[in-house]
C-alpha cells in the first residue's frame, strides 16, 4: 500500500464519521452515494469496496478492514466481527481502525467490558503511530461506551480528549459539544447540560440537522431525567422541527420520552395515562430503531410490555444474546490506560437489570444509558 492509498482510506474514515449512519446504510445497499455529497471521486470509488472483500483497494487486510465498516454501517455485526477479525489478524497501518470497528460492534451489542477493551487497543496503536485522527476517534468510541456503561465522569474525560484532538475545521464539532453536555447531564449538572444543549441545537439547526437532532433529543432526555415537565412541554410547543434523514436514533428517543410522559407524574410513571397514545410512541420509536439499533429495541419492547401489562418477552434479548461478538484482544496495559482499563464494567448485557423483575420506574430510567 502507498502513502497515498493509506492517505485516502483515512480521509474515508473521517469523512464517515459525519454521514448519516442510516442514510449511509441505505446508499451501499442500493448502490447510490449521493449521501457523499461534494465527497472526492477516490473516497466514492472506496466506499463502494465497502460492501465486499473482492476489490482491490491495496491489500486483503484493507478490503477486509473496508467491508468491516460497510457491515457495521448496515447493522450486519456478525459480518462486521469476521471482517474486522481478519483485518486484525494482517500485520499493517490499517490495525487501529480494526481495532476501533471491534469497539464500535461490541458496543452496539452492549458487551461494554470487550468494546472497552478494543477501544484501548485502538487508542494505544493510534497513539503509537502518532494518528491524531483515530486516538481521537478511539476515544469518542470509548466515551460512549462508559457513558452507557454508567460511567459518565470517564465518559466526559474521553470526551474531552476527543474533542481537543478533533481536527481544525472537522464536522463532528457540534456532537461533540452534545456529547459532552450529555455528560454534565449524567453528572447530576443540570443548570450546565441545558444551556449547553439549546446552543448546540440552535448552532447546527442551519447546517447540520442531524447535529441539531442530536441535541434537541437530549434535551427531551434531560427533562425526563431531571424529571422537569416544563421543559418537556417548552420542547413540545416550541420547537419547529422536521426530522432529518439519519437521525432515526434521536428521533425515536424523541418517542420514548413523549411515552414517559404521557404514562408519568412528576415524581415517575404512574397508571393514569392513556395506554394507547403512549402504545403508540414506543411502537413508532421500534419502528425508526428498525435494525441498527438492537440494545435500544430491546430496552423499548420491555417497555411495551411493562405498559401493555403484557409478562415480559424475551425473544428479543435473547436473540440480542445469541448474536457473534467480537472475539477478546490480545491482552495489553499501558500507564496511560490503566484507570480506564480497571474501571467496573461488569453491568449485566446490555443495560442494568434488562429484563424481567424489574420495575417499570427502573425500566424508564434506562433513558440515562442513551448515548445521543
Amino acid at each position: 500500500m502507498t502513502g497515498d492509498d493509506l492517505g485516502t482510506v483515512r480521509r474515508l474514515l473521517q469523512h464517515l464519521r459525519v454521514l448519516d449512519r442510516v442514510a449511509l446504510a441505505c446508499a451501499l445497499e442500493n448502490g447510490s452515494l449521493s449521501c457523499l455529497g461534494p465527497a472526492p471521486e477516490a473516497l466514492v470509488r472506496l466506499l463502494a469496496h465497502m460492501g465486499t472483500v473482492e476489490g482491490d483497494v491495496g491489500s486483503p487486510g484493507l478490503s477486509n478492514c473496508l467491508a468491516g465498516w460497510g457491515a457495521y454501517y448496515g447493522a450486519r455485526y456478525e459480518d462486521a466481527s469476521r471482517c474486522f477479525e481478519k483485518a486484525w489478524s494482517l500485520p499493517g497501518p490499517w490495525a487501529s481502525w480494526a481495532a476501533l470497528g471491534l469497539c464500535k460492534v461490541a458496543s452496539d451489542l452492549g458487551h461494554w467490558a470487550l468494546a472497552r477493551d478494543w477501544g484501548l487497543v485502538a487508542l494505544h496503536l493510534a497513539r503509537e503511530e502518532n494518528d491524531f485522527e483515530r486516538h481521537s476517534e478511539a476515544a469518542g468510541a470509548l466515551g460512549e461506551v462508559f457513558l452507557r456503561a454508567g460511567q459518565p465522569k470517564l465518559a466526559y474525560e474521553l470526551v474531552s480528549l476527543d474533542a481537543a484532538l478533533l481536527p481544525p475545521g472537522s464536522g463532528y464539532r457540534d456532537r461533540l459539544t452534545n456529547y459532552l453536555a450529555v455528560c454534565l447531564g449524567r453528572l447530576g449538572e443540570h443548570s450546565l447540560a441545558e444551556p449547553l444543549l439549546w446552543h448546540g441545537f440552535f448552532a447546527a439547526r442551519e447546517h447540520d440537522p442531524v447535529s441539531a437532532a442530536y441535541s434537541r433529543a437530549s434535551l427531551y432526555v434531560l427533562s425526563a431525567l431531571i424529571p422537569n415537565r416544563s421543559l418537556f412541554c417548552r420542547l413540545e410547543a416550541g420547537i419547529s422541527h422536521s426530522v432529518a434523514s439519519g437521525a432515526e436514533l434521536p428521533e425515536a428517543i424523541v418517542e420514548c420520552v413523549r411515552a414517559y410522559w404521557g404514562a408519568a407524574g412528576t415524581s415517575g410513571p404512574s397508571s393514569g395515562f392513556e395506554r394507547s397514545e403512549v402504545l403508540a410512541h414506543l411502537e413508532r420509536a421500534r419502528a425508526m430503531l428498525g435494525p441498527f439499533y438492537p440494545v435500544e429495541r430491546a430496552w423499548v419492547r420491555e417497555l411495551v410490555c411493562h405498559v401493555a401489562g403484557e409478562p415480559y418477552d424475551e425473544a428479543e434479548l435473547e436473540s440480542l444474546r445469541q448474536r457473534r461478538s467480537p472475539a477478546p484482544p490480545p491482552p495489553l496495559r499501558h500507564v496511560l490506560d490503566a484507570h480506564l482499563a480497571d474501571a467496573d464494567l461488569s453491568t449485566p448485557l446490555p443495560f442494568p437489570l434488562l429484563g424481567g423483575g424489574r420495575s417499570a420506574g427502573d425500566a424508564w430510567q434506562a433513558l440515562r444509558m442513551f448515548f445521543i
